[in-house]
């Protein structure tokens, strides 16, 4: 299995210092994520996005639009309709109407884009079709969702990324995607909040925060330290062996662009992982947390950055809701030529 093309679109940013000064972003929030700026979008919904960061994918994997079995697409917040599939309206206008073909949507909060992936590699696998394109996309915007406070000491950016899958080549090559759940800890994005009867009806904006300090709660500290480090570990080391590597042995990392002190004490610290060797220095904290988006966006920066290159390896990780993780390990076979 091949990775051909990866592509993001990402609106303007916006400066974290001006954020702060003009009162929508907390100071603290500021110093913990350490961030320079936020991509904020001011029109273009997550489809819409999503649409700029799959046409281009698509540009650059050099597959036919016919060749596209499978069109995933995966996000965390509000698409824009209710009762509608973003991932037709995405087909139509970026890959085109040719079939048999499926455009499903993939919910798994920020982890949203990494399944999708393991679930279109295996799609491929077991029908023997050409090629698959995966896309993720987000808008926190209010009154639903506050970038600045809704998850705590995480600003959450705006964007689009979108990668192609093909069993016919490409510039790296998917050595394996592995994930690990922990159905214990769903509760974190709960709380004690009964069901509701309609989106946001229990309030808005969403207060992750919150949430998960009343989980916690009845939980336990240290059994929640506990479970979800060894959900990190665990999706890392299972990569790891089917793929026969050592920790070592990668040269790149794309992690999600959670902040500066949640990245060390989630993965850099716990884990092992150099922070200069990640794609947050050079560009997460400069886009925020872009939910499903973070991964395959950050893989097209290390590649048109010149910091990834052939016969390097990458392995991406992700998370979704403190409570599942992905990782998907790449080999770069060849530099492509748009990043060139």
């Amino acid at each position: 299995m091949y990775v051909a093309g990866v592509a993001s679109w990402l609106p303007p940013s916006t400066d974290i210092v001006a954020a702060v000064a003009a009162g929508i972003c907390p100071p603290e929030v500021a110093r913990e994520a350490d961030v320079e700026a936020v991509a904020v979008s001011t029109g273009e919904a997550p489809p819409e996005m999503a649409v700029r960061a799959v046409r281009l994918a698509v540009e650059r994997s050099g597959c036919e639009t016919s060749a596209f079995a499978l069109i995933a697409y995966a996000d965390t917040h509000y698409n824009g309709h209710d009762l509608w599939l973003a991932s037709a309206y995405i087909q139509r206008l970026a890959v085109g109407n040719h079939n048999p073909a499926l455009a499903v949507e993939v919910r798994q909060m920020s982890n949203g884009g990494m399944a999708a992936l393991e679930l279109a590699a295996g799609y491929l696998t077991g029908t023997r079709q050409r090629a698959a394109v995966v896309a993720a996309a987000d808008r926190f915007s209010l009154p639903g969702y506050d970038r600045w406070r809704s998850h705590g000491g995480t600003p959450l950016g705006d964007g689009a990324s979108a990668l192609v899958l093909s069993r016919e080549g490409g510039f790296a090559r998917l050595l394996c995607a592995v994930s690990w759940t922990e159905p214990e800890l769903e509760g974190a994005h709960r709380g004690d909040d009964p069901f509701g009867v309609a989106p946001f009806s229990l309030g808005q904006p969403v207060n992750v925060p919150a949430m998960r300090e009343a989980f916690i709660a009845r939980l336990g500290a240290d059994n929640w330290a506990r479970l979800t480090e060894s959900g990190r570990r665990s999706a890392l080391a299972h990569t790891l062996k089917e793929a026969e590597l050592r920790l070592d042995q990668i040269d790149w990392f794309v992690l999600p662009n959670l902040g500066s002190r949640r990245l060390t004490a989630e993965y850099v610290e716990p884990l092992g992982i150099d922070l200069a060797r990640t794609s947050w220095e050079t560009w997460g904290r400069r886009v925020g947390h872009l939910g499903a988006a973070d991964q395959f966006a950050g893989l097209e920066h290390l590649l048109l950055s010149g910091r990834l290159r052939e016969g390097q390896y990458c392995l991406l990780l992700g998370s979704g809701g403190d409570f599942t993780w992905s990782c998907a390990l790449l080999e770069v076979l060849e530099q492509p030529a748009w990043a060139g």
